[in-house]
């Protein structure tokens, strides 16, 4: 891979691993890696009470933190009603 995975990585929420492997590796991932890479590339923290955004946290009062979470929560509904199977 030509990559020296060595030091210190940026703060994480779990999900946004994989994306920050595909943009470090330069792969493109797929549909659901694109769409959060392009509409909300410089999120990297998301959970009920906190949102890292663009390098600032933002937290459940602010209003910024509403309509990104609102986005994630759409994405993941969509991507997980329309592309996993979950058997009976």
């Amino acid at each position: 891979m030509q990559k020296p995975f060595l030091g210190e990585g940026p703060d994480l929420s779990p999900q946004y691993l994989m994306n920050y492997a595909f943009r470090y590796l330069g792969w493109t991932g797929p549909k659901y890696m694109q769409i959060m890479e392009e509409k909300l590339p410089e999120v990297t923290v998301v959970n009920d009470q906190v949102i890292k955004n663009e390098g600032r946290y933002l937290f459940s009062k602010d209003e910024e933190f509403d309509a990104v979470q609102q986005f994630v929560k759409s994405l993941d509904y969509y991507n997980n009603k329309h592309f996993y199977y979950f058997g009976h």
